[in-house]
């Protein structure tokens, strides 16, 4: 990965779901690398690993094995890890309850799956790279 890229963290268990990503976004941002953790226990251990990049957006799935979408929102507030950072949920959930729970917990979108170009072209806006 080119440290200079814009990188979008992609915290995605399903193999499909992260295919379509990583096939998706290329075509609205070929200059942006995508970096893919399974659940949010390594995306907890990403952000504690200070060599890693900062991403420009993380994109966060929210029913994963391990630690979920909500328990590692939970947990980088209690670091203070994603502050001044966005995060987007792309989950197969569509409750209500889900989405004030994220964004009571900062989420700045909240997306329905599947990926639409559309939906591909916002999270690149709030990454400032589109």
């Amino acid at each position: 990965m080119d440290s200079t890229k814009p990188l979008i963290l992609l915290v995605e268990d399903d193999d499909i779901d992260a295919f379509i990503v990583n096939t998706m976004l290329p075509k609205f941002c070929k200059e942006c690398d995508i970096k893919r953790v399974k659940n949010g226990a390594e995306a907890t251990e990403y952000f504690k690993n200070s060599e890693n990049r900062r991403p420009s957006v993380v994109l966060l799935d929210l029913i994963m094995p391990f630690m979920n979408g909500k328990e590692f929102l939970t947990e980088m507030e209690k670091e203070g890890a994603l502050k001044q950072l966005p995060v987007v949920v792309l989950s197969s959930s569509s409750s209500f309850y889900d989405r004030q729970e994220c964004a009571d917990l900062g989420v700045a979108k909240y997306f329905v799956k599947p990926l639409t170009p559309d939906i591909s072209k916002e999270i690149l806006q709030m990454a400032s790279v589109a």
